[in-house]
């Protein structure tokens, strides 16, 4: 099922959350290790070209999980800076981004007329080619949605074929 809007698609791109790391065997006699150094970056240059993002998306008001797939030309960079552009001309308000182990993390508030939506973030980058995103978008108090998005370039756009961004 095609996600319905590439608005949507790059929001999605933006909306990743922080959530804490998983596999942690913590023993109450060890003392926990240091925190790693947080630094506020900029995102990483992503390479243009045959992009596939897939999303699974849940919602707080239903019980089934979404799944939706876009294969698109794309320069995912240009496309988050263009659209933080846009929500900033709108009123969102954004926190900078904190890199810390590999992982970019953030968050946003945007006004809208049934209350602010506010979104966090964590982006996941492998490599200049391949992304994970998790995110939590709350619309108010009774709206959550939970995603998960996986991005990789396949290749190079066919030719001719324009990269939105």
């Amino acid at each position: 099922m095609p996600i319905r809007s590439d608005h949507v698609a790059t929001l999605t791109i933006l909306g990743c959350c922080a959530l804490a790391p998983f596999g942690h065997d913590a023993r109450a006699a060890d003392p926990p290790p240091p925190a790693p150094a947080a630094t506020v970056a900029e995102l990483p240059d992503f390479q243009a070209g045959l992009w596939e993002y897939r999303r699974l998306a849940v919602t707080s008001d239903s019980a089934r999980p979404r799944l939706d797939m876009l294969r698109k030309c794309a320069d995912p960079s240009g496309e988050i800076r263009s659209k933080k552009a846009q929500l900033e001309s709108r009123g969102c308000r954004f926190a900078p981004f904190v890199r810390r182990d590999g992982r970019y993390v953030s968050s946003w508030t945007c006004p809208t007329p049934e209350g602010p939506i506010t979104y966090s973030q964590m982006l996941i980058v492998r490599d200049r080619t391949s992304y994970a995103a998790i995110s939590e978008i709350r619309v108010g108090r009774q709206r959550v949605v939970h995603q998960k998005m996986q991005a990789r370039r396949l290749g190079e756009c066919p030719h001719g074929a324009p990269i939105s961004g």
